[in-house]
């Protein structure tokens, strides 16, 4: 677990699948993607699993991946909201 404050009151807070390495496609790609047009922007060493902003409900990430590894959905899940997002690759 990952958190990060700001003159000493709690605002980030993350959590990672220790299990699994970072794939391309995982949340913080997505994000720097779209809002910085990069994918490689922050680089983390396992998959994010949760983050909480400011103490609040946290957010909860879950990944499938096909036979080679590679990330193919990303549900994100807040309270009783989710979104998937789904992947398909073009190349090798």
């Amino acid at each position: 677990m990952v958190s990060g404050s700001e003159n000493g009151s709690p605002y980030l807070t993350c959590e990672y699948y220790k299990d699994k390495l970072v794939t391309l496609g995982d949340y913080f790609s997505i994000s720097t993607l779209s809002t910085l047009g990069s994918a490689t922007y922050i680089s983390n060493k396992h998959l994010l699993k949760s983050i909480s902003f400011s103490g609040g409900s946290p957010t909860v990430y879950m990944y499938e991946f096909d036979e080679d590894g590679k990330t193919t959905k990303m549900l994100d899940v807040s309270g009783t909201d989710s979104i998937a997002n789904t992947y398909e690759y073009m190349c090798d």
